[in-house]
């Protein structure tokens, strides 16, 4: 699915360097998914398994913030 719909679109938009974020799911950190994306986005992939950790990085927030922020 990334391969043959996802990176095309993306590819499409000729933005430059863009970053891309994913939540954590297994299904989505398998060592293919992660292979496939550290290709695509070097140095710009935030995940739990990523370049960026996608763990929120402020432990004094309570976790309501971070759920209303991502809304």
């Amino acid at each position: 699915m990334l391969e043959e719909f996802f990176l095309p679109r993306i590819n499409e938009l000729d933005q430059g360097d863009i970053w891309f974020q994913q939540d954590g799911a297994t299904v989505h950190t398998s060592r293919a998914s992660m292979a496939v994306l550290r290709k695509h986005f070097p140095e710009r992939l935030i995940s739990i398994r990523g370049d960026l950790s996608g763990q929120p990085v402020l432990p004094i927030c309570p976790l309501v913030i971070f759920y209303l922020w991502d809304i």
